[in-house]
């Protein structure tokens, strides 16, 4: 938009990874970041294939490119969650109760990547979103 060049003064890359310490994949995820692919990284990501990362019950985290893809893949692993005795666990739900001066509220919750009403069950898995 015309009004990018008024407002944005400068532009800042920013160009060091601090939560991750291992160089060899941080080099790997910023090729891929970049488009690059090479035989190397192809290998290294194929060999990780068939590791297995469950522990204690905990599901390894998969990531997917489109919000309806992970909303189906959490629909369809709550739908699979059962008691001991075979039945579906109940749902319990619990609706955000956000406060605040709009406009900015309003914005806050459209951004938020959580929706305005979660749906829980015993055993499920849940990830911390900031």
């Amino acid at each position: 938009a015309r009004a990018w060049g008024r407002c944005i003064t400068s532009h800042v890359e920013l160009k060091h990874v601090f939560r991750q310490r291992n160089q060899a994949f941080v080099t790997l995820l910023e090729s891929i970041r970049q488009g690059v692919c090479t035989d190397e990284i192809t290998q290294t990501l194929q060999g990780t294939e068939h590791n297995r990362l469950e522990e204690g019950g905990m599901e390894a985290l998969k990531l997917f490119p489109r919000n309806a893809q992970v909303d189906h893949i959490n629909d369809e692993r709550l739908k699979a969650l059962r008691d001991s005795n075979g039945h579906p666990e109940p749902s319990k739900f619990f609706t955000a109760n956000d406060q605040g001066q709009s406009p900015y509220l309003a914005q806050l919750q459209k951004n938020c990547l959580a929706p305005a009403t979660l749906e829980f069950k015993k055993g499920c898995q849940v990830m911390l979103l900031k």
